[in-house]
């Protein structure tokens, strides 16, 4: 994890433990739809692993004016930030799914500065549901409160990591998933 180029390794995710989720913000007007017809390769690396999370049936809207986070935007809508398709891979972008759908509601306070409430209660279940520790790492380093909204390139992993709350939960639950 530290400053590492390689590429994650790719895994079939297991279902995400997600919270039942009904309140949400409005929706940006301008998403825009990723579909077979509009976003092939896209659609089917996203509608892939959201399946096999167990949301399928769920849609993906792209947000163009969007970092790199991705929320539920509603029951049956994630919200994937387009800044997210320049920095993460299939890896990245499934640990990201994962994560959004463990946050449910409260995934949208991504998209602003501050902390996430039950950030590394998501983290955790995400890594769960997707036991990649190098994607979870790249992810969550980006959608730090220190540096989310800022220059993605800027962002170290070595630096940012040892002082995540939210990468400590994911450490934690490695260990337990190791131990048990």
């Amino acid at each position: 994890l530290t400053a590492s180029d390689a590429a994650s390794p790719i895994i079939r995710p297991q279902g995400v433990d997600a919270p039942s989720a009904y309140r949400f913000p409005e929706l940006p007007g301008d998403l825009l739809p990723v579909t077979d017809k509009t976003m092939p390769r896209l659609s089917l690396a996203l509608y892939d692993a959201l399946e096999a999370l167990g949301a399928k049936g769920m849609t993906v809207a792209l947000d163009p004016l969007g970092g790199v986070e991705a929320w539920q935007g509603a029951p049956q809508v994630l919200v994937l930030g387009a800044g997210s398709l320049a920095v993460f891979g299939p890896s990245e972008l499934t640990y990201l799914c994962a994560l959004a759908l463990a946050l449910g509601e409260s995934g949208h306070q991504l998209r602003v500065p501050g902390d996430v409430e039950g950030l590394g209660e998501a983290a955790a279940a995400a890594f769960e549901a997707y036991p990649v520790s190098l994607a979870a790492g790249r992810v969550l380093a980006h959608l730090d409160a220190r540096v989310r909204g800022g220059d993605p390139a800027a962002v170290r992993l070595n630096e940012l990591l040892p002082e995540s709350g939210a990468f400590e939960a994911v450490a934690k639950k490695a260990l337990e998933i190791l131990s048990g």
